[in-house]
This record gives structure tokens, sequence and C-alpha cells, in this order.
């Protein structure tokens, strides 16, 4: 009986899904500090 996927298909599946949660934490923090960012560069009163 023949396995589905190789050893190293399976890395690279990890690989990938590794990658993918990497982007989305950048893409959180980005978002978070580009927030912070306007919040205190922003003048009282321009809100």
């Amino acid at each position: 009986m023949e396995a589905a996927t190789t050893p190293d298909e399976e890395d690279e599946v990890l690989l990938q899904a590794e990658l993918a949660a990497v982007d989305a934490l950048i893409a959180a923090a980005d978002t978070n500090l580009w927030s912070l960012l306007c919040a205190i560069t922003t003048p009282r009163g321009y809100t």
C-alpha cells in the first residue's frame, strides 16, 4: 500500500501553512502599528 503523500510533500504543505500564518501575523502587526502611528500623530480634535 502506497502512502498518499511523500514526506517531502508533507513538509511542503506544513511549510506553506507556516508561511501563511507568519504572513497573517505580519499583516495584523502592520495594521496595529499603523493605527498606533495615526493615533499618536493626529492632532487633538481631528478624530
